[in-house]
């Protein structure tokens, strides 16, 4: 095996960029061969591209017999993401105790990623929410550094009101490329929770999180613009800022924009102000209701004066 493993690192590099560049069909010809001479790895690796669809059709059933070769030899991804298979039923029927199994196999391979999904199973599971084991699956997972227990301990934290402790961890995962993390640290900072209020700060992290494709925070650096909040003033940049997130199904953007519409800050039309806050509404923003009908009495009032 150590021989097949030598001559699966040598096409390895090549076999990944194949991949990253979308060429799924010729990094599979590469994988296969030591997938089917029984290459855990390997194995794995064709198990996500029949997972993901990737140049094959997708197929969970496919996958999970891919990814089960691989776990037979204790392969620590492959436990982990047919641990999660099974649990939540992914292509395939649920199997709650064959997940735990697979996860717990997976976490005494030092996989932090079974940690999380053990945690979270642990915390949500209503028939059997038991919050010290997940705290503890957690804990185990911040110890691997992965993000995702960090970001979970660190929600558990600020549900008891621990908010230093939530504020610690939520950094530590930011740093760890987490975004939601980075969202919920800015958020901290500019309400002064577990820390002093630091607006500058708040604002930094807002632009990383937005800039990673997180839309609340592009909303919440609108706000930051529309109010002057430790920047200069710009209703400019706050209507970008907000049209943005809009588009992307921000219902709290969508209202913003009515009433830049409706207050006349870019220009004033009753029309489009409406528009927005009936999208606004429809997403959920209840506030809009309020206005949808103050406009359509103004709208009345004028029909009837003319």
């Amino acid at each position: 095996m150590n021989r097949l493993q030598k001559k699966f690192d040598e096409i390895a590099e090549k076999a990944w960029a194949l991949r990253k560049e979308g060429n799924y069909e010729e990094a599979i010809k590469l994988i296969m061969p030591f997938a089917e001479k029984g290459l855990p790895v390997a194995q794995h690796c064709i198990a996500t591209f029949y997972y993901y669809g990737e140049g094959v059709t997708e197929d969970f059933n496919k996958a999970s017999e891919w990814l089960q070769k691989a776990a037979d030899q204790e392969f620590s991804e492959s436990l982990s993401m047919l641990g999660h298979q099974n649990l939540y039923g992914v292509g395939i029927p649920k199997n709650i105790s064959k997940a735990i199994d697979l996860l717990i196999r997976a976490v005494n391979k030092s996989n932090g990623y079974a940690c999380y999904i053990l945690g979270k199973h642990y915390q949500f599971d209503y028939a059997k929410c038991d919050y010290f084991r997940a705290s503890g699956y957690y804990v185990m997972g911040i110890n691997l550094d992965n993000k995702d227990c960090m970001r979970a301990r660190a929600d558990m934290h600020f549900s008891a009101k621990e908010f230093k402790e939530a504020l610690s961890l939520y950094v530590k995962a930011s740093e760890l490329g987490c975004v939601k993390s980075t969202f919920n640290a800015a958020t901290m900072f500019e309400k002064g929770l577990g820390f002093e209020t630091d607006l500058k700060l708040a604002f930094l992290l807002y632009k990383s999180a937005s800039e990673a494709g997180d839309f609340m925070a592009l909303h919440n650096l609108g706000t930051f613009y529309y109010s002057g909040k430790y920047v200069e003033k710009d209703k400019k940049k706050a209507f970008n800022c907000y049209l943005k997130a809009a588009n992307e199904g921000v219902a709290l953007s969508q209202h913003c924009i009515g009433l830049m519409y409706l207050n006349g800050d870019i220009c004033q039309d009753l029309d489009v102000s409406l528009a927005w806050f009936n999208r606004a509404l429809e997403r959920g923003c209840m506030d809009s209701e309020q206005y949808i009908n103050e406009i359509k009495l103004i709208k009345n009032k004028n029909y009837i004066e003319h």
